[in-house]
């Protein structure tokens, strides 16, 4: 489901705002696992299965590392904790390729929408409570609800747990946050509709022209990278503005 779509925009964000005002403040973290988790599903069904596979060990890997720190069995749990979410990270972006010259009739395996961006937010947990620069998780509920948080759950940017482990535990949305995330959102949207899927279509006018001419090759240049940056700079500021809405405070 992309930001951008009207599913999104006139049915999916509006409920989701009403369903989470009116959730008790203990319910909020569990309120966002589900709308994060239908969200997911729209479009990756299949693969919520393995996000939140990958989540439960990560929870059991690291609680059992913290708890045996110091040993040889804390240091393995730990390691396992990093090198399990990158085995599948891994099998899913690069097992075709490797395999396809053994097996050429193998079909091609599908990447899991936003496979990348939980692998690393997933490690990147690990590594913090290991190290100590954040404390375990003690509540399956909010590591759910810190990976799969939908407004950078699909398109990034990739939020350190670091970075909202205060705001998992109490967050307060006022009236100024509110404003300042639709406003932001906005701002991401038009740079999405405007000017990304506009350069989007140009490039493609141009691709499609005969003839070479060092003009035109330039002009496709230059219009395909000003597509890719204001696609993503798009989605970084709906996604930054969307969790202000929700009482997260994204760094830029």
């Amino acid at each position: 489901m992309l930001f951008s779509s009207i599913t999104f925009l006139f049915f999916f964000l509006p409920l989701a705002f009403l369903i989470y005002k009116i959730v008790p403040a203990k319910g909020k973290n569990l309120c966002l696992c589900i709308l994060s988790g239908l969200f997911y599903a729209w479009g990756e069904p299949l693969g919520l299965f393995l996000m939140l596979g990958q989540i439960v060990v990560t929870f059991v890997l690291t609680n059992g590392s913290v708890k045996r720190k110091g040993t040889i069995m804390g240091r393995i749990l730990y390691i396992l904790s990093v090198f399990v979410p990158f085995v599948f990270l891994f099998y899913y972006k690069y097992s075709t390729f490797f395999l396809h010259g053994i097996m050429p009739d193998m079909p091609e395996i599908t990447l899991p929408i936003g496979i990348s961006f939980y692998t690393f937010q997933l490690v990147s947990y690990c590594i913090d409570v290991h190290y100590g620069r954040a404390a375990r998780q003690k509540k399956l509920v909010n590591l759910i609800a810190y990976v799969t948080l939908f407004p950078q759950l699909i398109a990034g940017p990739i939020v350190r747990y670091t970075q909202i482990e205060q705001e998992l535990a109490d967050r307060y949305i006022s009236e100024e946050d509110f404003a300042q995330g639709s406003i932001r959102f906005v701002i991401g949207l038009a740079k999405k509709v405007l000017l990304a899927n506009v350069l989007g279509e140009f490039t493609q006018e141009i691709a499609g022209m005969t003839g070479e001419s060092v003009i035109l090759a330039w002009l496709y240049a230059a219009t395909a990278a000003m597509q890719i940056y204001y696609d993503f700079s798009g989605y970084s500021d709906m996604a930054i503005g969307l969790g202000r809405m929700f009482g997260f405070h994204f760094l830029e």
